[in-house]
């Protein structure tokens, strides 16, 4: 038997959905498993009134935010639901899953005020890969030239997966 809280399950479920990325595995599953985090960790923010970056956006015009919410929650009900849909078939777009493991990260640290090891990385990864959501001038040049220098690997993870083993010291 494993005693868990909540915490310790979007942990678990942050930190493996984001070594499968690094090393390239499922993009759905590694989906289902970052929503299942994103979830719980924003349920253990709300009584705080704080919230997900992709889900509790105050910026999304109001007369909007339904059919927003829609498409953010499209992949994760399609995966865990069918008994409405039996013979529907899913456009999906791994690059959302890029935007929930960050918003999981940051949620995390919010939470716990702790960073996770394999979030440092993945924050890493993504500013290269997304150096125009950046709003520090210096950090998205740098993001940028980074990104020009690696061309075309820019876009691959499992080049990652040697700081898996870093010690990155007082991380969760």
């Amino acid at each position: 038997m494993l005693g868990l809280n909540k915490r310790d399950v979007a942990l678990r479920q942050v930190r493996t959905a984001i070594r499968l990325f690094i090393l390239g595995e499922d993009l759905v599953s590694i989906h289902t498993l970052a929503a299942a985090a994103h979830q719980v960790l924003r349920d253990l923010l709300k009584p705080a009134g704080e919230g997900s970056i992709l889900k509790d956006n105050d910026r999304i015009r109001p007369e909007r935010r339904k059919e927003f919410a829609q498409k953010i929650n499209e992949a994760e009900n399609f995966a865990k639901h069918a008994e409405r849909d039996r013979d529907a078939v899913l456009d999906f777009n791994p690059e959302l899953t890029h935007h929930f493991l960050l918003d999981c990260i940051l949620m995390y640290e919010r939470l716990t005020g702790r960073k996770i090891k394999e979030g440092i990385i993945f924050a890493g990864w993504y500013m290269v890969r997304y150096p125009e959501t950046l709003l520090d001038p210096a950090l998205k040049n740098l993001a940028e030239k980074v990104r020009t220098q690696a061309g075309a690997a820019v876009g691959d993870p499992k080049l990652l997966a040697p700081f898996l083993e870093y010690d990155f010291g007082d991380t969760d």
